[in-house]
């Protein structure tokens, strides 16, 4: 196929980011490649949400939520999954449930926050929140299940507020 475009004898035009770019020589082709700047990705600068919660309904329900262009959304049935993963790419939000299976949503929230203090939490509860997530620190919040899009959507607003580069 790359013998086809050499051997031909118009112009190549290529389409990159919304630069158009027309090519005499198709031999310029690799030259371009190297030194051309990377594009802008909406993923490196997208707020990072990781969402804990055991039961399946409700965690493919609040992912379909939470889900937006300048968000990256990832979902775990576990806080040992969770964890593992925010150990290998941590993440802006943890949202968790507080009962889940083996590890609960505040013993996660303390694991994160040792490791990460700056990391806002989101602590959901269908029953009475335990006491003392007020001294977890200033980026822990918490919502009573069933929750209102628009709560979690404020205090995902808060946090965008907060990052240094506001996204």
């Amino acid at each position: 196929m790359l013998y086809e475009l050499e051997a031909q004898t118009q112009p190549v035009t290529l389409l990159i980011g919304n630069v158009v770019y027309i090519l005499d020589d198709i031999d310029m082709l690799p030259t371009m490649i190297q030194t051309a700047p990377p594009l802008p990705s909406v993923v490196d600068s997208a707020l990072r949400i990781v969402l804990v919660e055991d039961n399946d309904y409700v965690r493919e329900l609040s992912v379909c939520l939470f889900e937006s262009p300048d968000r990256e959304v990832v979902a775990f049935a576990t806080g040992e999954e969770a964890l593992a993963a925010f150990i290998e790419r941590p993440f802006d939000i943890v949202i968790t449930d507080v009962s889940l299976p083996k590890m609960s949503g505040i013993e996660l929230a303390k694991s994160i926050l040792k490791m990460a203090p700056e990391t806002w939490l989101i602590i959901a509860s269908g029953y009475k929140m335990p006491a003392g997530l007020d001294k977890l620190g200033a980026h822990v919040r918490s919502v009573t299940k069933p929750f209102e899009a628009e709560q979690v959507e404020a205090l995902i607003g808060e946090v965008k507020l907060s990052r240094p580069s506001s996204v």
